[in-house]
């Protein structure tokens, strides 16, 4: 019988992980969602409106882009969600859109939270359409807001818009960012003051486990720039370089000889404005789908031993389903 506890123990725990992942956090307090309240104070009008419920990574947001623009042409006014630790990136990439509103929310639990956010019941559904309102939702937010979830066999980012019933060529033709050249300048000349104008950009996370095979970095002649906030670099004074908003390191990428990146954010950057610098996206830690337009970039999607990181990281499977494990 003592031999069955810890097991039984164990089982309980897992068992009541789950259940407290998967339903909503009965703590939330029962007022009136902010989305309601802006809309009821600012936006109580018949004008054309958007509300736009995507997927609200940081390179989903990049590689949204294109939509939100081309969303903004054809609406009077875009609610978008975005999560708040994110928000000052988004933000800078819209600065000139002045009929887009970001409204945040919390960094943890969105999924199983959203309708407490955003509500969808008889009353607020009525609220919308005396609005003007249209949801569009993507990926796992669908069957929350009563759109049937769609799989499409094209790779990342193509099933986005091929699920919006959009062309992919949205996501070139309509990309922009606002780009600050003084705080780029500042950036890249503290930069190269330490390790010099031949450099290597690299991009990991060491704090989520999604590390590059040495084997992939043994070619490497030239100091080495770590540009994620979750990695070390082995000069200490790099780290200080690193700036809030990731658009202001474009100058950096532009100049580098070389990109070595996993699957994350700044290989979007990189792909939509089209950087002319060799990069290589490792797609193995992260078990990732993706294809890119710019031919200067090629994917390393690894050995299947590489591959299996990707299958015992939790992180991993976090980013794909929502983020409901958060």
């Amino acid at each position: 019988m003592k031999k069955l506890i810890l097991p039984l123990l164990v089982l309980f725990f897992i068992i009541y992980f789950i259940i407290i992942q998967l339903y909503p956090n009965t703590k939330i307090k029962k007022s009136i969602p902010k989305f309601i309240k802006i809309l009821s104070t600012n936006y109580n009008n018949n004008l054309s409106k958007l509300l736009f419920i995507p997927h609200i990574e940081l390179g989903d947001s990049i590689v949204l882009n294109g939509i939100v623009r081309y969303y903004c042409t054809i609406y009077n006014t875009v609610f978008m969600l975005c999560k708040n630790s994110y928000y000052n990136q988004i933000k800078f990439m819209y600065t000139d859109l002045s009929n887009l509103v970001l409204i945040k929310l919390p960094d943890r639990d969105i999924y199983k939270n959203i309708k407490s956010y955003i509500p969808y019941d008889k009353e607020s559904i009525e609220l919308y359409n005396n609005y003007n309102i249209k949801i569009v939702t993507l990926g796992c937010y669908n069957i929350l807001y009563g759109i049937p979830e769609i799989t499409y066999k094209t790779l990342f980012p193509s099933w986005m818009y091929d699920e919006l019933k959009l062309n992919i060529n949205i996501a070139y033709d309509y990309f922009k960012i606002n780009r600050d050249y003084v705080k780029e300048n500042e950036l890249y000349n503290k930069l190269i003051n330490i390790i010099g104008k031949k450099y290597i950009v690299l991009i990991d996370d060491e704090k989520r486990n999604f590390i590059i095979n040495p084997k992939y970095l043994s070619h490497i002649k030239y100091p080495i720039f770590k540009m994620s906030h979750n990695s070390i670099n082995s000069i200490p004074e790099l780290n200080l370089i690193r700036d809030p908003i990731m658009f202001n390191n474009i100058k950096i990428l532009e100049n580098a000889l070389e990109i070595i990146s996993i699957d994350t954010s700044i290989p979007w950057i990189i792909d939509f404005l089209n950087i002319k610098v060799k990069t290589s996206v490792h797609t193995y830690m992260r078990d990732g789908n993706i294809k890119f337009r710019n031919k200067n970039i090629k994917i390393i999607s690894g050995t299947f031993i590489e591959r299996l990181t990707a299958y015992t990281n939790l992180s991993t499977y976090n980013s794909k389903m929502c983020n409901i494990l958060n």
